[in-house]
């Protein structure tokens, strides 16, 4: 039987129509962003006696950030301590005498409970001056810094910002109506403009929410590769050449 060549058309035609167009590249715009970012402040008002570090200067974890002036604050822990011995005294004195039928079991718990007040006051007291020096919770640098040694912080002011320049993740913006078609672990480029590299990154979430006005929302990707010399607040372009591709290739 022979074929001709208007059959292999139609045959070329119809593969050609059901195979469909390739998906259009899509590309967003995208911010870096510490995954790791602290405000430090204090509950209680104290003196600078050492910075550690400045704007800019890098730390590693378990530095001492800065350090404070706690002498006062050590004379008033003495003072709850000892008022807290004097508590245990009492009690043990009025167990003694309950003993002896020589005091009422009132007496007694009264005074267990007084000791068990000053302890937890003494207790308090003495977490608070964990923060008369404050190390580093992880390897990072100095962003901001509102103190200078000698001044006094102020409690609950922040005074020293710090992030986790090691630890980064990428924020899309994107049009709500294709949020559907980036799923959790679609692979994309984001191109960083400060740098010029492209790196490749993988969807880690969606935000929860859509902005009425803009019709946005937010995806959250994560490095496939720890990149070197990524800072946060850089930011670049994602680009999706098909949209809803994940790690392993499926749709």
């Amino acid at each position: 039987m022979t074929i001709s060549c208007a059959h292999v058309a139609c045959i070329a035609l119809i593969f050609v129509a059901g195979a469909g167009t390739p998906a259009k590249a899509r590309s967003f715009r995208g911010l870096v962003r510490a995954l790791n970012e602290v405000a430090l402040s204090i509950e209680f008002e104290a003196k600078v006696s050492r910075l550690g570090f400045r704007e800019g200067e890098e730390f590693r974890k378990g530095d001492v950030l800065i350090a404070f002036d706690c002498r006062r604050h050590l004379a008033e822990l003495k003072a709850l301590e000892a008022t807290a011995r004097e508590m245990s005294f009492t009690l043990q004195s009025n167990e003694r005498l309950f003993k002896h039928k020589a005091a009422g079991s009132n007496d007694v718990e009264i005074s267990r409970a007084r000791a068990d007040k000053a302890d937890a006051e003494a207790e308090a007291f003495r977490i608070r001056l964990d923060q008369c020096a404050i190390k580093a919770p992880f390897d990072g640098s100095v962003v901001s810094l509102a103190l200078h040694e000698h001044e006094y912080a102020a409690p609950q002011k922040p005074f020293m910002s710090i992030l986790d320049v090691g630890a980064s993740e990428i924020e899309v913006i994107v049009p709500s109506s294709v949020v559907h078609k980036l799923p959790p672990g679609a692979l994309f480029n984001f191109s960083i403009d400060e740098t010029g590299e492209t790196l490749p990154a993988t969807i880690d979430r969606r935000s929860g929410t859509v902005d009425a006005v803009s019709q946005t929302t937010k995806i959250y990707a994560k490095w496939q590769n720890a990149p070197a010399g990524v800072l946060p607040g850089m930011s670049g372009t994602a680009e999706f050449d098909a949209i809803g591709q994940t790690a392993d290739g499926a749709r």
